[in-house]
């Protein structure tokens, strides 16, 4: 009967020893899965982060490549006003030589051709075409009429071939052309007009025109109506920006994809180049191209002759891909396996020693039993 009763008692007894065992393994594997979700949460917040980083540089330089690009005509621009400069009197043939030795192509990306502007009151319109067409320009005509008391008329473009749609067209006739070329005068500075179509362009793509003011002799008036007043012609570049733009996600390695936005104060948003929408072959963009992604966004803003730009930036998925989500899974992962594996460990080591105080029990009643038979034997035989 004291054997069951001690046997009872020792059953009773292990029980709560199992649920400590228990508890401490609970609360082990619940401590070394906190930190390994901790440790994979601190790798991928470092990792997004280095990739933020890697984002905005390529960003920056992204924005810089497409500021240059568009700017690059000013440079045309400036070398035409310096053939007028050097010139009493520059002829149709001169300035068609000047547009003839550049390489539009190769040194202005976007330019499909450079023009030149002459404002003309309307009382000395009929003298203006008669000039024209003495020079070498028999067919010259100016249109549309409109009604300003000035005009602005394409008296020269080249090549003409490419851009004779837009000879001898008013750009005062039209509310963004006359805006920019009033601009340009009265600042004496590059100036772009907002999107408009090119006549000349039969694909109503983005189109932009980029004026430079030439005035008389060479001279740098200092207020806008000093120069009015001196103004001799206006030097022009017709722009297309998807030709700007032909091997720009070759130039960002498919790791970037973009929207440009004209952004005025006080005008509403206006796209001027949506890149989902140009993968053809006007951009160069390839249509396989992944344009999944947008881990990374950022919106930059830029100036570009007197505008104000936007450029809203996305990462593709490929760069995405870029991120490195390995060491943030093994950490995790990893972390908890080893959790897993430790908590079993503890679990083992005490019901091991729980079986060993068992036995040791167990070996203690039988040796006491066996010392207590042996003491009865002892006491019957005296």
């Amino acid at each position: 009967m004291k054997n069951i009763e001690e046997e009872s008692l020792s059953v009773a007894s292990e029980a709560p020893g199992r649920r400590d065992i228990l508890v401490v393994a609970g609360a082990l594997l619940a401590v070394c899965w906190t930190i390994s979700l901790l440790g994979a949460v601190w790798s991928w917040e470092v990792n997004r982060e280095e990739g933020r980083l890697l984002f905005e540089r390529r960003a920056d330089r992204l924005v810089a490549e497409i500021q240059r690009r568009v700017s690059l005509p000013v440079y045309g621009l400036q070398g035409a006003r310096g053939l007028y400069r050097a010139s009493k009197a520059v002829t149709r043939s001169e300035y068609k030589a000047y547009v003839d030795s550049r390489d539009l192509d190769e040194e202005f990306p976007g330019a499909i051709g450079f023009g030149v502007v002459e404002r003309v009151m309307r009382d000395d319109l009929e003298d203006f075409v008669a000039r024209e067409r003495a020079d070498q320009a028999p067919d010259f005509k100016v249109r549309p009429p409109g009604d300003s008391q000035d005009l602005y008329v394409i008296k020269t473009i080249e090549p003409q071939a490419t851009n004779d749609a837009a000879w001898g067209f008013d750009i005062g006739s039209e509310a963004r052309r006359r805006e920019a070329v009033e601009t340009a005068i009265r600042t004496g500075e590059a100036t772009m007009t907002a999107r408009i179509d090119l006549v000349q362009d039969k694909r109503n793509l983005s189109g932009f025109l980029f004026l430079l003011p030439v005035y008389k002799d060479g001279t740098s008036p200092q207020t806008p109506e000093e120069r009015i007043v001196a103004l001799d012609v206006v030097v022009y570049a017709p722009i297309i920006i998807e030709h700007a733009f032909v091997g720009i996600a070759r130039y960002t390695e498919d790791l970037l994809k973009f929207d440009v936005y004209d952004s005025q104060p006080g005008v509403d948003r206006e796209t001027l180049f949506d890149f989902d929408s140009h993968l053809n072959d006007v951009t160069g963009l390839s249509v396989a191209q992944d344009r999944q992604g947008g881990l990374y966004r950022t919106v930059k803003g830029v100036t570009v002759g007197g505008r104000i730009w936007t450029l809203d930036v996305v990462s593709t998925a490929r760069f995405d891909r870029t991120i490195d989500q390995i060491a943030p899974a093994v950490i995790g992962g990893g972390g908890m396996l080893l959790s897993v594996m430790l908590a079993a460990v503890v679990w083992a080591l005490g019901s091991s020693r729980m079986r060993a105080l068992r036995l040791a029990r167990s070996m203690t009643r039988d040796l006491a039993d066996a010392k207590f038979r042996a003491d009865a034997a002892n006491q019957a035989k005296s």
